[in-house]
């Protein structure tokens, strides 16, 4: 049913952020999306019941800048497979962590103890009823085994069928399949009772008991090169002729990319990639652009197709707002949008998905009603800009510091005001100013950096420029500034400055010292000087990265105050409760982390009137597992951050003037939510294999990963039953 649009009903998220479950996202066809279609496809294509082998595998790997849509992708494909009429077990893992046992250990959480039994079930099943079909009497009774779900044990007692025999067999053929003596063993004995327990940690990474040592598990899958086998374990065990198996590792450039790895990691890794193909199953390797040249030859050679998620075109977002709007209101409009401001907030957000609906959310709602202007949209892209210049100063000189570079800031070259360079590095041979700006939107901020730049090539010749932009720049404006600034403008990343600041200045510091031919004695006194002071600079970088989650704690409260109306606002007649729709996601989400709530005791009692009371030895051992610590440390910073947004959500639904929410105080959620949501990737990720919930069932995924778009979702709903207004 067509229903008119409404301005108070916002179209365009004001997070953009992938959703794991969401079956609804609006998807536009690009040319990335068509590629990743045409493989999954080609995956899912059924394989002929009576041909030989299995059907081919895939290693495919999706790469992309920040915010061009690459998690997006990830999860449409896992939805996609969802949807398959084979049966299919697509697994989506999120904010990799720093190694694969840690990705190991998690898909085999996601897998569950039931579904691994399930698929060993079935195989002892198969075996059963390979047996009974060698006798007349029992043929028919094979094929419903097969095709029912009929109770293997059940019939082995009732038919009085020779159990040990066929579990032999069953191990034999399992064997077959894993190719691993361990894994062998631990999966048939999930057939006989009472090892289950055992096995199952032993799968989730535990020290085998020694009752299974006995039966011949040696050693926990505590390594990388184990955990790579191990997953290689679950493609063969997953994959076949008529299922599938689809693993989608998000941020996969994490995990592939490190200095320190064992010798034995490379080959593991190859043979994971070979593995997958062979089983007929399906590995996507989700990252930022440099991942793959981080991979030696040899394994960039087992990644079948590179996908590259790209920035949009003009035409692709004029497809992608009226989808959005199509899915809010059923109808299909560009408005209140038009084709020449479609392009121009392209052109400002370099075509990043991300950013541009942002844009569009906050347009939207800019335009209450009307038509988005071209003046709109250059406010909007300015009040959008990253960070505020303070933050990447700060950032540019805690890189320095890190550095232990020789460095000046605010330096005066000259006698006029504005005679100043925000940095001077200074180094053997020469040195590099670098300049601070806002958004390059238009001609009149290229001609201003420019002159700006003469000034300082005058007043420091022999200098090197870098601009460092804290914010957008304008795509017509991009090769002008290029010239400007050889070879290009630096645009502000929280999440890559440091690498980015690094490649450029390693290539201007080579190139001056090259124009200077530096000697020897000085080039080595320069290098030598630069080791002693990074030495002496790595404490204080130490110290940054400590106060870091302090500061993260700080900005948040003060977040909370900024957005806090005042208490004299409002009349206190007026105050509001949280709808308990809405708390409800609140009271979710910090029910699935519930276990830091009972450290939270445990620590009180350590130092409470009780303390001379020994602590329960069960908190000690559960502290010794390397994964249960890291799992604690992160869900203690999320806590914090949920319960800091569930304080400002109850104020905000405090301090509001109506019955529903004006235009600025939505604006002022949607801030919210995006503090949240730019905090929660930023911490460490609780996943819940270490740490889970008392009922086991809570997807931590989506009531602390998708917590803002489902609290937004929930306060649009309390908007059209009327919000505070008579029901």
């Amino acid at each position: 049913m067509t229903r008119p649009p409404n301005a108070e009903e916002n179209p365009f998220s004001p997070l953009a952020i992938a959703r794991v479950n969401a079956t609804d996202e609006v998807t536009v066809e690009t040319d990335a999306v068509r590629a990743a279609a045409a493989e999954l496809a080609a995956f899912l294509t059924p394989t002929a019941p009576d041909g030989d082998g299995l059907p081919p595998g895939n290693v495919v790997a999706v790469v992309g800048d920040y915010g061009t849509g690459k998690s997006h992708l990830a999860t449409w494909l896992r939805n996609r497979a969802a949807g398959s009429p084979l049966p299919i077990v697509a697994v989506y893992l999120e904010s990799m962590s720093a190694n694969f046992i840690s990705v190991y250990r998690r898909v085999v959480a996601q897998l569950g103890k039931e579904s691994v039994r399930s698929r060993v079930v079935e195989t002892y099943k198969d075996v059963i009823a390979g047996h009974l079909a060698g006798s007349d009497l029992f043929r028919a009774l094979a094929s419903r085994l097969r095709a029912d779900d009929l109770d293997p044990f059940d019939m082995i007692e009732r038919l009085r069928l020779p159990e040990s025999e066929l579990q032999r067999i069953t191990a034999e053929r399992l064997a077959r399949v894993t190719q691993n003596d361990a894994f062998t063993i631990a999966l048939t004995l999930l057939l006989r009772g009472g090892f289950d327990e055992m096995v199952w940690e032993w799968l989730n990474g535990a020290q085998p008991d020694k009752v299974l040592t006995e039966q011949g598990i040696p050693a926990a899958i505590d390594t990388e090169a184990a955990a790579l086998e191990a997953l290689g374990v679950l493609a063969l065990l997953y994959g076949g002729r008529q299922r599938r198996f689809l693993l989608l590792l998000d941020e996969a450039d994490k995990v592939l990319v490190s200095r320190d790895r064992d010798s034995d990691f490379v080959p593991a890794l190859k043979q994971l990639l070979q593995v997958f193909v062979a089983s007929g199953a399906m590995l996507v390797l989700v990252g930022l652009p440099d991942m793959q040249s981080e991979l030696t030859e040899d394994v960039r050679l087992r990644i079948s197709r590179t996908i590259t998620t790209r920035g949009l075109t003009g035409d692709d977002v004029r497809a992608l707002i009226g989808d959005l709007q199509h899915r809010q209101f059923n109808t299909r409009r560009l408005a209140p949008f038009t084709a020449e401001t479609v392009d121009y907030l392209t052109a400002l957000a370099d075509g990043n998905p991300r950013r541009i609906i942002r844009m569009c959310h906050h347009l939207y709602r800019r335009a209450s009603g009307g038509a988005v202007s071209m003046a709109m949209v250059r406010e909007v892209a300015l009040e959008l800009a990253p960070t505020g210049g303070a933050t990447v100063a700060t950032r540019v000189r805690q890189f320095f510091d890190a550095q232990g570079w020789d460095y000046r800031t605010r330096y005066r070259y000259g006698n006029q005001d504005d005679a100043v360079v925000d940095f001077l590095v200074t180094f053997d041979g020469g040195g590099c100013a670098v300049l601070l700006c806002g958004s390059v939107l238009g001609d009149e901020d290229v001609r201003r950096l420019t002159r700006r730049a003469t000034a300082v090539r005058g007043g420091l010749p022999g200098v090197e420029l870098l601009l460092v932009v804290d914010g957008v720049v304008a795509e017509a404006m991009a090769a002008a500034l290029a010239d400007v600034f050889p070879p290009r403008p630096l645009v502000f990343s929280p999440e890559n400055i440091g690498e980015d600041l690094l490649s450029l200045f390693d290539a201007k510091v080579k190139r001056l010292r090259a124009v200077n031919e530096a000697g020897d004695a000085s080039v080595l006194r320069d290098r030598v000087e630069q080791v002693v002071r990074q030495q002496a600079q790595l404490f204080t970088a130490i110290d940054q990265l400590t106060a870091g989650l302090a500061d993260n704690a700080r900005y948040l409260e003060g977040l909370v105050t900024a957005q806090r109306v005042p208490d004299d606002a409002v009349p206190a007649q007026r105050a509001r409760e949280m709808p308990e729709a809405v708390d409800r996601l609140f009271r979710a989400a910090l029910g699935a982390m519930d276990r830091t709530e009972e450290w939270h005791e445990v620590l009180a009692a350590a130092f409470g009137p009780d303390a001379a009371r020994a602590l329960d030895q069960k908190y000690l051992n559960e502290l010794r597992v390397v994964r249960f610590r890291e799992e604690l440390a992160g869900s203690v910073l999320v806590v914090d951050v949920v319960r800091r947004l569930r304080k400002a959500v109850a104020e905000w639904f405090g301090g509001l003037a109506g019955d529903l929410p004006s235009t600025a105080e939505r604006d002022r959620l949607d801030m919210l939510m995006l503090n949240y949501e730019e905090l929660r990737t930023s911490l460490p990720s609780p996943r819940g294999d270490a740490l889970p919930p008392p009922d086991g069932q809570v997807d931590l995924r989506e009531t602390v990963g998708g917590l803002a778009q489902l609290l937004l979702d929930a306060v649009n709903r309390w908007s059209e039953q009327g919000g505070f207004g008579p029901r």
